[in-house]
């Protein structure tokens, strides 16, 4: 557990800020999961084949990729409650809907468009959410304790994969392929009224106490970085700033080896 030694700190809002921010990562790691275990039925039902499948598998790879920067502009200027609570909301919908396809459709070209659109959406409105748990991880915990709470959230694709994979199996054998969808997007729904209530903050949180808040402040997080006046500063996008990203050698190791993490939990 995350905690300081201050014996003055009499409140741990962080803790269960970081709880609900893994929360919602294990959420979208399930979400974009499970059609791998649905896929099987999903393809006997509307007669695809395996490169069909892996066209649609693929859709949201490839919106992810492309949604990242965007997402991380609408971040900085919009924050990070409002933007992961609309993305929120609106990739819980997507998953809903995937469940719909045998309603909407009325054939195998029909249920392929409609299965890549929905996956493909799904993928560039969750592109903003691990960019935002880093946001809310350097907003509200110290240096000391950034490291062990970035780990936690990064473990969530596994807890997803625990937690909601025998689940899904379970679903999908009992009640068909759809309810997996339909359970999944149920919880972001639940997840979305969560976020919104109890997202704030550390100076506008009402349950932080004032020793938790100077430790957190003396710590080094950045407690004013969704602030109106912190947002409305950003300087606007540039040539100079891509050209730092791209020729920044510390950065490309950084791409590199992101790359590298990414393809081995994929393929392997």
């Amino acid at each position: 557990m995350l905690q300081s030694q201050n014996p003055k700190q009499n409140s741990h809002v962080r803790i269960w800020i970081l709880c609900l921010i893994l929360f919602l990562s294990v959420v979208a790691y399930a979400d974009r999961s499970i059609l791998s275990i649905s896929g099987s039925a999903i393809k006997e039902e509307f007669g695809l084949s395996a490169i069909q499948l892996g066209l649609i598998l693929s859709a949201f790879s490839w919106a992810y990729v492309i949604g990242q920067i965007p997402g991380g502009l609408f971040l900085d200027r919009f924050g990070t409650k409002k933007v992961y609570g609309v993305t929120l909301a609106l990739w819980s919908v997507s998953t809903i809907l995937m469940g719909f396809i045998g309603e909407f459709s009325n054939g195998m070209t029909m249920a392929l468009v409609l299965m890549f659109a929905l996956r493909f959406a799904l993928g560039l409105i969750e592109a903003p959410s691990f960019p935002a748990n880093a946001r809310a991880v350097i907003m509200w915990f110290p240096g000391a304790e950034r490291g062990r709470a970035s780990s936690l959230f990064a473990s969530a694709q596994y807890f997803a994969v625990a937690i909601f994979s025998p689940l899904s199996g379970w679903l999908v054998s009992r009640f068909g392929w759809e309810w997996p969808f339909f359970v999944l997007g149920g919880i972001g729904v639940l997840a979305v009224f969560i976020w919104g209530w109890y997202m704030r903050s550390p100076k506008q949180h009402p349950h932080v106490s004032a020793s938790e808040l100077q430790y957190i402040e003396e710590g080094g997080a950045l407690v004013d970085i969704d602030s109106a006046q912190t947002l409305k500063a950003r300087p606007p996008l540039s040539k100079a700033m891509f050209k730092t990203l791209l020729s920044n050698r510390m950065l490309w190791c950084a791409y590199i080896g992101q790359y590298c993490i990414i393809a081995l939990s994929y393929f392997f």
